[in-house]
């Protein structure tokens, strides 16, 4: 089982799915931060509320195993709603709903 940390005011919905512990944390109104912990530790910055700019920080192109077979790309879709899908052969997405 995955171990979601919400914290804020509004309701903020994170799935994580995989089989290795992985915790994602939302924090804050204004700068959510969602932390992927795992092999390699993951950054993603949602900044402001109306336009909301995601930031990847670290190297350019970061992997999350989902299903422990295939590393798949993390990629950071939209501009209001912040969406991290993961793309692989099971489409799963991250939903940072502020």
């Amino acid at each position: 089982m995955r171990t979601v940390k919400v914290i804020g005011r509004k309701e903020q919905t994170v799935k994580v799915i995989g089989r290795k512990k992985q915790t994602v944390k939302v924090i804050g109104r204004k700068e959510q931060t969602v932390k992927v912990i795992g092999r390699k530790k993951q950054t993603v910055k949602v900044i402001g509320r109306n336009k909301q700019a995601a930031k990847v920080i670290g190297r350019k192109k970061q992997t999350l195993k989902v299903v422990g077979r295939k590393k798949q790309t993390v990629k950071v879709v939209g501009s209001k709603k912040q969406t991290v899908k993961v793309v692989g052969s099971k489409k799963q997405t991250l939903k940072v709903i502020g």
